[in-house]
């Protein structure tokens, strides 16, 4: 059935606003496309072009982002306010460059559109239909227009982008290779030049206004230059109408041009001092504040910068170029005051930025300031200078800033185009030659890019408004003649008859405007309104009556123009003029003035006098390039001078011609046309005002557009899509590929059928040309046809899916039968199924249930087992850390209660405290410290049940000491640890030496984890100490430590608690022994408080010693310190005598007599070594090896001993047993060794035991810490190689000699090839010294004679010849040394030939040995100076290296012996050698009376001074042979005279009547004939102590002397008793 008609009447409804309206006839609604409510991106694709389609078409796409829509020829680009990366970047140029008809319309294709028609590359099918064939191969254009902020400048910026990429890489992306010849790699430099102009010109031309914040206010038109190789070779710039008024004054809300707020906003601090802009934007009149873009304007500061230097502007350049434009900103600043009679000047307060700005300009300041504010009249030969006004004086100043800024502007195109151009310009353009620096100076022809204001339609519009509708009408003029010309080519080409279609020509408009065809226009009218009298106001009131008279009527329905229109109101100021964009009133307000810029000659002028060159080039190229007031060339007067005013070209005129040749330029190209639109007013993105489109469209021409379309067949199909389209509405099927003639056979049936004529459609050559109503018949048709077939198909498809659906139906019955069948076998299934799974699961859970009881019974258990754990330790679960954290807090708690007298709660917390403290020990963390104690402890108690005879309880103690003992290995001590600790690095710097680096990573690993263990056991000790001492403070009894009044009672009572102590350890009471022994230690502290006698009067030796210093220094102060503390020790030491007294620890007569000893020797403490072992231990021999030297090889050996004899044997000097240590063995553990064992000498061996050297100290000394060795080193870098040896049968005198020739200190001893012991020469000197002395006190003082006689009556013994040699040897030797006096020569003597070291107590050790090891002598240790100590070789050795003390941070006075034995230069040689040997001294500073240092001996030292190697010899055979009762002799001598030392001191020392007495004085004599005497044994120089000295004291004594007995005298220094070490 048919459709139901229409209705007549309805209701539309509007969305953008809800507003409803009603529609009288529906029938005369068009019918629309599809396509029109979805959005074309052509207009011209719509059935039905109208405004409302026109609208509603680029609202869709411009709510898809689609912002670019075709109409025709023409692109529509609507600003979006936002940015798109996707719609600009580099792949969708690449693909529009590639495919360009089949893509949505878009800059980049208008772009390449015309790339491809400038290169004869175009493509005849253009979207939109129209064909380009006359306009390839030839200048393209590229047309860009619209209001301020709707995006020309972006566009103009992409077009550009565009072409410079794709022409960059055409050849990669067109697949063709670059003619030969072509050079391309400057091109991406000079495309980027190219664009480079863009935000320069932005900077200086663009400013922000109400409706753009980057709005530009000048027209330019830049050519693109191309090469044949599709190549860009250059650009020129064109530039149109800058608003020169903008510099002076802006409107209320925008601002000034950019590059001053960029200058002040973006300049260094320099260049800111430089140029005087550190005032800021508000110091300036010309501009207002930046509203908040100073970021953006620094930013843009630097890219104007980089795109100076992209054009060759250097910096500086740059520096005057800104210069410029500070100079406009500070001429702003300039102001004007009355001055006498109708005068003007300067005001003082404005001359500085007069001053500035002249500066930065080049200019005079006296000239600038003259022609502003005087007017230069000549007249004749006379010249007259008129006063002018403020005012003048102000449009002076604003008329040169403006010059200065337009003539920069002017200067900065110029200096683009010679920059970018491949033209060289001159100021004839037919001149322009091609240039050669650029890679192809062939120019194929340019795409030119027109970047002009849209026309504008303001409630005022002035003089700039006129100019710029001027420029619109010209382009909309074009415009519409190249549209219809591409009208009359389409249809041309495709065979159509268009002569019925009109052209609305404005060219009536253009004439109005600019003249023509008889007519004076309005800016010629403009021009001549300048010339006359009057004010500016007077002028324009004179040029719009002028208007109204030429244009104008008495009323508007008959005016002399069509387009002219005289208003009603306000017609003395205002006139109308009907555009093509509608009518529009300007006012002519500032017409004349704007439109003629007047300018003094001495204004003018001053620009080319500048006296900054670039400045002066600058105004030079302005005046050349026509820009500014030119003058008119014409001569004034009789004289042919200049009028001081002049006129100049007009800015119409000059509009006016450089609009004409843009015109004449694009008419020679073909154009491109971009309409840009602004989508509202408030510049928001996603929002699009209809009305303010709809204007902006209007205004664009859009309408006309439509219009010639509309006229013509607006709808146009190629012959393939109009087939496929309307095939269904012909008769019978044509097939195109069969019949060519199947699309005109299709026209013509369609005719007969809707009976049209040729008039509403026509068949061109490959398209079919249709005006919209037939269109629309033929949709309606086409559709009506569909719905009959649709409905044809869908019978036939409906009776298809009934029969479908019977057949379902019984396949279904079918399919439910046997279902239902199988659900009821699967429910069985189930069911069963079920049943099995139930059992199981029952199955499961009982035996969970069980397991979980007997869990259950398990952990309840252990809850149980772990309460009553709890009942008996409640400390069980704790921690040490834990524990001790409460019973410190438990101890805190108990002081503050004591504190609050809380005594029931303290009690509470006592009985607490103590059950933890047993867990704390109980849960201490075992220490070795601690593994140690209970060693001892275990110890004590198995040594005490072994005594009681409790077997039983010994082997429990025996098994429990071998536990404890087994744990060492486990808990190694400090030094064990850092033993290893250094062994590991040892290994690590020894594997990374072999660049073992595997090894080297596991080994500092290991050292890691023992330097760890080494930290822990050490903080373990440190708190194991720290609490013990805790525990001693909390036990010190305050009352027993301070209540002595003296030192005598403090010793009293150390000697009680030692003697209560000791009796506490033989009773077994170790508990009170120990708290004892804590009060014990407490006490003895006191010691270092109270000073004895002795440490006073050694402390008051101090003082005075320091209160001469100060006295001599005459430091006063000092002084005065000195002796109060002089005076108080006095005191103190006169009532510490009287107390002594009083205590009986002293006697009256001792009390002044009591001895200071000096000179203790400290006793070096060491360990022995591992690898070190004695010589001479059983199975351990050490082998002599070949290679070393043996004495008795020598041929200089003049008599081998008799073996049988064994008096001159080396065995007769009993060699000492030796120490030895490996090679390999490194240089501290081997001093470690000599330390321990107190030597001064080691023989090395080899692994096999042969002797490899021997080491000293002085080796040590000299190769070690002299050349800063590492006391890691082996010993064998060390060690003197092969040495020297001698057998135990070799002679002794042999041995001596060469010891005392080759100053040797020791020579290893070999006995059957073996070494078994080391030969000492200090040793060997003992019976000669003896005997020497004996010798001596019977030589007197007689001559020679004497002598011989004292040692022939001395050498009975020594037989015949021997005895004879060596009394001729002695005599004259002797004789020789005592000066022929007979004596033995003395220290003072040697003292001339030894060279002595002395160092100050803070010279360190490493400098003090490199001092010793250069003189081989030991140092004397001086201040002020006074000999203060010793420091020996093997002191370097014990005390400094074995100890492992830093060397250069350590000095000397730490180390040394102090205040060492001395002896007085005139000592003879022999009392010296005694002196040394007694107390085993190697070395002895010789001291003068007064205290001067003279220098110090040795053993050697006194050898050589009284004979050689060859004297000697005879002096020791004599003292080793000889068989006489010298010996004893000399022994008891020796004796007496150590008595009669310690008699000089104290007092001679008496046998007592109590002392036991062997024999009488005949028994000792008759012993002495019939035995050897006793004087054989060698006795030693007793150590003596009076009976008054305390145990402490004698003790330290013995430890000094390294003695193991005292004799004790009495106070009349008889002897009294002996005391010893097992006393």
């Amino acid at each position: 059935s048919p459709p139901p008609p229409p209705p007549t009447v309805c209701m539309v409804k509007c969305l953008s606003d809800s507003s409803l309206h009603t529609v009288s006839s529906v029938a005369s609604l068009p019918i629309v496309n599809p396509l029109d409510l979805t959005g074309a991106p052509d207009i011209m694709m719509l059935s039905s072009i109208s405004e409302p389609s026109l609208l509603h078409t680029l609202r869709t796409r411009y709510g898809r982002d689609e912002v670019y829509t075709g109409v025709g020829s023409v692109l529509i680009s609507i600003n979006p306010y936002k940015w798109n990366k996707k719609a600009y970047n580099d792949q969708l140029m690449l693909k529009y460059h590639r495919d360009n008809n089949q893509l949505p319309p878009h800059l980049f294709k208008v772009a390449d559109k015309a790339l491809n028609n400038l290169m004869e590359v175009g493509n005849s099918e253009n979207t939109g239909g129209f064909a380009d064939e006359n306009t390839t191969g030839v200048n393209q254009s590229i047309i860009i227009s619209g209001e301020s902020g709707a995006g020309k400048t972006e566009a103009t910026k992409m077009i550009m982008q565009y072409l410079a990429y794709v022409t960059d890489s055409s050849s990669a992306t067109q697949g063709s290779p670059t003619p030969s010849g072509t050079p391309s790699g400057n091109a991406p430099t000079l495309a980027n030049k190219v664009l480079s102009t863009n935000p320069l010109l932005e900077s200086f031309g663009n400013a922000s206004t109400l409706k753009n914040d980057n709005s530009s206010r000048f027209g330019k038109f830049i050519k693109i230059q191309f090469s044949s190789s599709q190549k860009i070779v250059g650009a020129t710039i064109s530039n149109y109408l800058l608003e020169k008024t903008r510099i002076c004054k802006q409107e209320e809300g925008e601002r000034n041009y950019h590059i001053f707020y960029q200058l002040i906003m973006g300049s260094d601090e320099a260049l800111s001092e430089k140029l005087k802009l550190s005032c800021g934007v508000s110091g300036f009149k010309y501009l207002t504040s930046p509203t908040g873009q100073s970021k953006r304007d620094s930013k843009a500061f630097e890219e104007t910068k980089a795109c100076l230097e992209k054009i060759g502007v250097d910096v500086s350049m740059q520096e005057i170029i800104f210069g410029l434009v500070a100079g406009v900103l500070h001429l702003g600043n300039v102001k004007f005051e009355p001055d006498g009679d109708d005068g003007v000047k300067v005001t003082d307060a404005s001359m500085q930025s007069l001053k500035i700005a002249c500066e930065l300009v080049g200019l005079d300041v006296e000239a600038v300031s003259l022609a502003m504010t005087k007017r230069k009249i000549v007249m004749n030969d006379s010249t007259v200078y008129k006063a002018q006004s403020v005012t003048q004086a102000i449009d002076k100043r604003d008329a040169l800033a403006k010059l200065i800024y337009e003539s920069l502007f002017l200067w900065l195109v110029h200096s683009l185009n010679k920059t970018i151009s491949a033209q060289i310009e001159t100021l004839d353009d037919d001149a322009d030659t091609p240039r050669s620096d650029l890679p192809d100076n062939s120019i194929f022809g340019f795409i030119g890019v027109l970047d002009i204001y849209g026309f504008e339609h303001f409630d005022t519009n002035g003089f700039e408004q006129l100019l710029i509708n001027y420029a619109n009408e010209s382009l909309q003029r074009h415009f519409n003649r190249h549209l219809f010309e591409v009208e009359q080519e389409e249809y041309a080409r495709e065979g159509v008859d268009w002569t019925y279609i009109s052209f609305n020509d404005n060219r009536p408009c253009l004439e109005l405007l600019e003249g023509g065809s008889g007519i004076v226009g309005i800016l010629q009218t403009l021009d001549d309104a300048w010339s006359g009298m009057g004010s500016s106001s007077e002028k324009d009131t004179k040029f719009v009556t002028q208007l109204h008279n030429n244009f104008g009527g008495r009323s508007n329905a008959t005016p002399k123009h069509a387009h002219y229109i005289t208003p009603r109101v306000g017609f003395d100021n205002q006139f109308s003029i009907i555009h093509y964009a509608g009518e529009v009133k300007y006012t002519g307000t500032g017409f004349v003035d704007k439109n003629i810029e007047t300018l003094s000659n001495e204004l003018k002028d001053l620009g080319v006098s500048s006296t900054i060159p670039l400045a002066k080039e600058v105004f030079q190229v302005a005046k050349d390039s026509g820009g500014g007031a030119v003058e008119q060339q014409q001569p004034r007067g009789a004289n042919n001078r200049r009028s001081s005013r002049i006129r100049g070209v007009s800015v119409a005129t000059q509009f006016r011609i450089s609009l004409q040749k843009l015109m004449l330029e694009l008419d020679q190209t073909s154009p491109h046309y971009i309409r840009c639109i602004k989508p509202n007013l408030l510049k928001r993105p996603n929002a699009l005002d209809s009305g303010e489109v709809l204007r902006q469209l209007r205004y664009a021409g859009m309408m006309e557009t439509i219009r010639i379309r509309s006229e013509g067949y607006s709808l146009r199909e190629s012959h393939e899509i109009f087939f496929e389209k309307f095939k269904i509405l012909g008769e019978g099927t044509v097939d195109m590929t069969v019949d060519e003639g199947g699309v005109e056979a299709l026209v013509q049936s369609l005719s007969k059928m809707l009976k049209v004529t040729d008039a509403d459609w026509q068949v061109g050559h490959s398209k079919v040309f249709l005006r919209h109503q037939l269109a629309d018949k033929l949709e309606v048709l086409t559709k009506l046809r569909q719905i009959s077939s649709a409905r044809i198909i869908q019978r036939g498809y409906w009776e298809h899916k009934a029969w479908v659906a019977a057949a379902l139906i019984a396949r279904w019955g079918k399919g439910r039968v046997l279902a239902l069948r199988f659900l009821k076998l699967r429910r069985a299934v189930t069911t069963l199924s079920a049943m099995q799974r139930m059992a199981k699961q029952q199955s499961s859970y009982n035996a969970t249930l069980f397991v979980v009881g007997r869990i259950q019974t398990h952990v309840r258990r252990r809850m149980a087992w772990r309460a009553v754990e709890k009942m008996k330790d409640p400390f069980g679960g704790l921690t040490y850390d834990e524990l001790k954290q409460q019973h410190d807090d438990m101890e805190s708690q108990l002081n503050s209660a004591i504190g609050n007298k809380d005594f029931e709660g303290a009690a509470a917390l006592e009985s607490k405290i103590g059950a933890l403290k047993v867990a704390v020990e109980a849960k201490r963390p075992m220490t070795r410290g601690l593994l140690e104690k209970l060693i001892e402890q275990v110890k004590v108690e198995l040594d005490s049940a072994v005594e009681g005879r409790r077997f039983a309880e010994c082997g429990p103690l025996q098994v429990k000491m071998d536990e404890l003992v087994a744990k060492r290995e486990d808990l190694p001590t400090l030094s064990e640890l850092k033993a290893k600790v250094k062994e590991f690095e040892a290994e690590v710097a020894e594997k990374s030496k072999n660049r073992d680096f595997t090894g080297a990573a596991s080994a500092q690993k290991s050292a890691d984890e023992w330097a760890l263990r080494l930290t822990k056991a050490m903080k373990e000790e440190e708190e194991v100490m720290g609490e013990k001492e805790n525990i001693v403070e909390e036990k010190k009894p305050e009352d027993a430590v301070g209540r002595f009044a003296s030192r005598a009672e403090l010793d009293i009572e150390i000697e009680k608690l030692a003697k209560e102590v000791q009796d506490a350890v033989a009773r077994k009471e170790f508990a009170f022994a120990d708290e004892k022994q804590a009060t014990l230690g407490l006490i003895e502290e006191k010691r270092t408080v109270m000073l004895t006698c002795k440490e006073m009067k050694q402390e008051m030796s101090k003082c005075k010693q320091g209160l001469d210093r100060c006295v001599n220094e005459k430091k006063f102060a000092e002084a005065s310190g000195f002796q109060e503390r002089l005076d108080e020790l006095e005191l103190k030491y006169a009532e510490e005598k009287k107390k002594e007294v009083e205590l009986g620890r002293i006697s009256e007569k001792k009390a002044d007599k009591k001895i200071n000893q000096k000179g203790k020797v400290l006793m070096a403490k060491g360990k022995n070594v591992v690898n070190i072992k004695a010589a001479g231990k059983p199975g351990k021999k050490i082998k002599g090896v070949v290679g070393h030297k043996v004495i008795k090889d020598k041929e200089n050996v003049a008599n081998v001993p008799n073996p049988d004899d064994d008096s001159t044997q080396v065995r007769k000097l009993r060699p000492k047993k030796s120490l030895t240590a490996k090679i390999g063995d490194t240089v501290l553990d081997v001093c470690k060794a000599m330390q321990a064992k107190r030597v001064d000498a080691t023989l090395v061996v080899r692994e096999e035991g042969g002797l490899a050297g021997i080491v000293s100290d002085t080796d040590i000394v000299r190769r070690v810490v002299a050349k800063h060795l590492d006391h890691g080193s082996g010993i064998e870098e060390v060690m003197t190689p092969n040495p020297t040896c001698v057998e135990m049968n070799d002679s002794a005198l042999d041995a001596l000699g060469t010891m005392i020739d080759n100053h040797f200190r020791h020579l290893p001893v070999l006995d059957g090839g073996n070494v078994v012991g080391l030969l000492d020469i200090a040793k060997c000197l003992y019976e000669a010294i003896s005997k020497l002395e004996k010798m001596k006190e019977r030589g007197g003082s007689g001559g020679s004679g004497d002598v011989d006689a004292a040692l022939k009556a001395s050498l009975a013994g020594v037989g015949g010849a021997q005895a004879a040699a060596l009394a001729q040897l002695l005599g004259p030797l002797l004789a020789k040394a005592g000066g022929g006096s007979g004596g033995v020569p003395t220290l003072r003597t040697v003292l001339t030939q030894v060279k002595a070291v002395i160092v100050g107590p803070g010279t360190n050790i490493r400098e003090t040995a490199i001092a010793m090891a250069d003189a081989r002598k030991a140092a004397l240790v001086v201040e002020d100076d006074e000999l203060v100590g010793i420091f020996t070789f093997k002191d370097v050795m014990n005390r400094a290296v074995a100890k492992e003390v830093p060397l250069e941070l350590t000095a000397v006075s730490s180390l040394m012996t102090p205040s060492p034995d001395t002896l007085s230069p005139d000592t003879d040689v022999l009392e010296a050698l005694q002196m040394m040997h007694d107390n085993k001294f190697l070395n002895l500073p010789v001291v003068e009376e007064d205290g001067s240092v003279l220098g110090l001996v040795d053993v050697m030292d006194l050898i050589t001074a009284v004979g050689g190697k060859d004297q000697w010899r005879e002096i020791f055979s004599s003292a080793m042979e000889g068989g006489d009762d010298i010996s004893d002799t000399s022994s008891l001598h020796s004796m007496g005279s150590t008595v009669k030392g310690k008699k000089a001191k104290g007092g001679s020392v008496k046998s007592s009547s109590a002392s036991r007495v062997s024999k009488s004085g005949t028994a000792v004599s008759k012993v002495v004939e019939d035995v050897t005497p006793v004087s054989k044994l060698r006795p030693k120089k007793p150590l003596i102590a009076e009976s008054g000295e305390s145990v402490l004291e004698v003790c330290k004594m013995m430890q000094a002397k390294r003695g193991d007995a005292t004799l004790i005298v009495g106070d009349e220094g008889g002897l009294v008793g002996i005391v010893s070490d097992t006393d």
